[in-house]
């Protein structure tokens, strides 16, 4: 999923990260979706922006110059998307949303794990970063946690995210203090 998007710094504590559960035993795979990344990062961003217009579009008109650019964009984005356009995304949501769940279901994994990012931490206090590594977990509607990844104390920090199925919030967090812990 993160080949070509990750920063080499990141690619490398993702596999030092994946070292660390093997050392304690946790089998690792390398897994392929079962959706193509890119898409459902379009149409995540299809359903977002509509749906930011629909919250928010008349105070964005009122207040134009109190919205932050990107939040701005999104917004104006979405008030120009035609309803057949969001039902179409909608659609394809849950499409991946069953497909999702029953290859999950059939890979009997305990979670899938991977970085939070695509890089470390911003340098620039103004923004998060790319959101492109979460945006399609929130597109399948699954629980998500973050914890530190481990690094070597002079770069800047990164997080590995732990996904689950719906539901399976609490075994995701079991999983998460117990990486966290060790």
């Amino acid at each position: 999923i993160y080949a070509g998007r990750a920063s080499d710094e990141v690619v490398a504590v993702h596999r030092a990260s994946l070292r660390v559960l093997e050392d304690r035993g946790v089998s690792v795979e390398r897994i392929e979706l079962p959706f193509d990344w890119e898409t459902a990062l379009r149409e995540h961003r299809v359903i977002m922006a509509v749906e930011a217009a629909a919250s928010h579009g008349e105070s964005r008109t009122a207040h134009f110059d109190e919205f932050p650019p990107n939040v701005g964009r999104l917004i104006d984005e979405g008030s120009r998307t035609d309803r057949a356009r969001h039902e179409e995304a909608k659609g394809y949501q849950r499409s991946i949303q069953r497909a999702f769940s029953e290859w999950f279901t059939a890979g009997a994994w305990e979670a899938l794990v991977m970085p939070s990012t695509s890089t470390t931490a911003p340098r620039d206090r103004h923004t998060t970063g790319d959101p492109s590594f979460n945006s399609v977990w929130t597109l399948l509607g699954v629980p998500v946690l973050t914890t530190p990844a481990p690094t070597d104390g002079e770069s800047l920090p990164c997080g590995l995210q732990w996904i689950g199925l719906t539901n399976d919030d609490r075994r995701l967090c079991r999983f998460g203090w117990w990486f966290s812990m060790s």
